[in-house]
């Protein structure tokens, strides 16, 4: 992954800024003239696995919740997820135990809220 951190800024130093592609201003890893190893940047921030708590569950009134505590898509209708990226934060270091008893969860609330098969 850490291989291709020098391509973006190679490319877009020898477009001169073209219309085309620019301009552009780098927002990161730091905003501003920062000089920072990109790579390092990337291998501290980066995981090479799905990364959790993208699409944390919340109550209603949390801008950041994605889903509902019935694993459904703000926003949607007929969607429900439940992967890791449910979890509002990391889960610790084998996220698979929790995301198979979160699958576990969500099953029973799909099923107690199945009054036939047409979704709601």
């Amino acid at each position: 992954m850490t291989s291709s951190c020098g391509v973006l800024p190679a490319v877009l130093a020898a477009s001169g800024n073209s219309p085309l592609i620019g301009p552009f201003n780098e927002t990161s890893p730091y905003p501003g003239n920062v000089s920072c190893d990109t790579k390092d940047c990337v291998s501290k921030q980066a995981w090479p696995h799905h990364a959790p708590s993208m699409c944390a569950t919340g109550a209603d009134g949390n801008p950041f919740a994605v889903l509902n505590s019935n694993f459904r898509v703000r926003g949607t209708k007929g969607l429900r997820m439940w992967d890791g990226s449910a979890f509002p934060k990391p889960t610790g270091a084998l996220p698979v135990l929790s995301t198979f008893m979160l699958s576990l969860k969500a099953v029973d609330v799909i099923l107690d809220g199945c009054d036939s098969w047409q979704m709601k």
